[in-house]
């Protein structure tokens, strides 16, 4: 009988390549609409940083890219492509009862963590988590916009893929730092990242007017005069207090930079 370590051996066999490579372009070809994106991906800094404006650049350019994919959203956007249904996000409920195939679910949840904050970590359930942790599996693609990476629900942060640290520089140029959200991690009160890269544009007057976030405050307004919530009694962020700096470090295709305590946010 063979143990575990040889059954684990598997041929390295340049067919295997070849076959593989022609499946992947074959399967392409015959499903162009395919949905790619997956994980969880998360634009931090405070107010006034451009972390609404740059998720919402975002998605309008995925969703140009996959028309047929369903969109859920606590964010009213214009100039979406015609063919995309867009879905308003209503909970939690929104994650797990919207499907769509192969087409795929793109979700941005604006400022995500009045949805998990750190504070109300262990309130999550099994459901929810099932639903982070086999996004791939379901061709689902969670975009969200957070004032404190660290304030997220650990089980939640366990989970993120990429973080964007998202700076605004003299009120209209934006610098966004990708960083890795899989090895960063809390250390002497700083976010330790591992950055990918770094982007940089221009604000546009039609970037300022695509988007309205009203109706998103209007709902949880609304919930926090209807039950107790423990996340609204604590200021989203604490000057010396939590994780206000960051400290990066050099990553693929990037360089090392220091971040002030605004750009952990």
């Amino acid at each position: 009988m063979k143990g575990s370590k040889q059954l684990l051996k598997r041929p390295l066999a340049l067919r295997g390549f070849a076959e593989t490579s022609k499946f992947k372009v074959d399967w392409r070809r015959q499903h162009p609409y395919e949905f790619g994106p997956s994980g969880l991906l998360v634009f931090c800094g405070p107010q006034g940083s451009g972390k609404t404006l740059s998720a919402v650049q975002y998605c309008k350019a995925v969703l140009k890219e996959y028309p047929r994919c369903k969109f859920v959203t606590n964010v009213a956007i214009e100039g979406l492509p015609p063919e995309v249904e867009v879905i308003p996000y209503n909970g939690l409920d929104s994650l797990s009862h919207v499907e769509n195939g192969e087409f795929g679910v793109m979700y941005l949840i604006d400022e995500i963590h009045l949805e998990f904050n750190s504070l109300e970590s262990k309130n999550i359930s099994i459901e929810e988590m099932i639903e982070f942790s086999q996004q791939r599996k379901q061709r689902k693609h969670i975009v969200g916009t957070s004032q404190v990476f660290m304030r997220l629900a650990k089980p939640l942060r366990e989970q993120i893929k990429d973080v964007v640290i998202c700076k605004c520089l003299f009120g209209m140029v934006q610098h966004n730092i990708l960083i890795n959200g899989q090895t960063s991690h809390e250390q002497g009160g700083e976010l330790i990242a591992d950055v990918i890269k770094h982007y940089w544009f221009f604000h546009r007057p039609e970037m300022y007017t695509c988007y309205d976030t009203y109706a998103k405050m209007t709902r949880y307004k609304k919930e926090w005069m209807g039950r107790e919530r423990k996340a609204a009694s604590v200021p989203l962020y604490e000057p010396g207090g939590g994780v206000d700096t960051v400290r990066y470090r050099r990553g693929p295709g990037g360089r090392r930079d220091s971040g002030g305590g605004g750009s952990a946010q």
